[in-house]
């Protein structure tokens, strides 16, 4: 009977063993192949994040922040992936946990500092007219520039699709269908492109460094 026992234990530990050795070499190799920016590479670890986090981001940050923090998760994970900073590759999942809990610290962080911060309605300021100052209109129209120069910057394809979604506010079965994407593709290239005009952005808005952008600040300190 205990021999028995032990043939029909060994196989399923053995069992077990190979399908974590199996699963740990996947995503071993599935890092690579991030790091030499494969596309479906990219597009398979986006699915998972969308598969499995969602729930998560929607109980921890509410449903209006869930598509954020998925992307933030995503970029930040494709981005610290290829700068080689993923020491374990086969604990690819372990790592995305990680980023997962530190963007969600984060915001939690950054509302609490926002709610300390706020002014009860019977102690606010008048609300000021609907006009805009001579220098608002100015940086407003600095920021446009800025923004269009950005959306100049991108690829073709990615400037397409933002154009599509948010300029001409097709719906996305309609980008899906004319530009021959399927939905998983369809969120990959917007959430890349959106990527790429935030690094872009974040690059050319330093130059509001200038009088009006110093003007502006010092507007809003009074």
């Amino acid at each position: 009977m205990e021999q028995f026992q032990e043939s029909l234990v060994g196989p399923g530990v053995h069992h077990q063993s190979d399908s974590v050795v199996l699963e740990t070499q996947h995503w071993g190799a599935l890092v690579i192949r991030i790091q030499k920016e494969d596309e479906e590479a990219m597009a398979e670890l986006y699915a998972k994040l969308r598969r499995f986090y969602p729930y998560y981001f929607w109980r921890q940050l509410g449903p209006e922040h869930t598509e954020d923090a998925i992307h933030h998760v995503f970029f930040s994970t494709v981005d610290e992936v290829q700068k080689g900073h993923l020491r374990e590759p086969e604990r690819l999942m372990a790592f995305v946990r990680v980023i997962a809990y530190r963007y969600i610290c984060q915001q939690i962080n950054r509302a609490v500092k926002s709610r300390a911060g706020e002014v009860p309605l019977e102690y606010a300021p008048p609300i000021p007219s609907g006009r805009r100052t001579v220098e608002e209109e100015l940086i407003r129209e600095e920021r446009r520039q800025l923004a269009l120069e950005c959306m100049d910057r991108l690829s073709p394809r990615h400037r397409e699709v933002l154009e599509r979604f948010y300029l001409q506010e097709q719906s996305a079965e309609q980008i899906q269908r004319e530009m021959g994407l399927d939905e998983t593709q369809f969120r990959l290239l917007k959430s890349r492109a959106k990527g790429s005009f935030a690094k872009i952005g974040q690059k050319k808005f330093t130059r509001l460094n200038s009088p009006l952008a110093t003007l502006a600040r010092r507007s809003a300190t009074f």
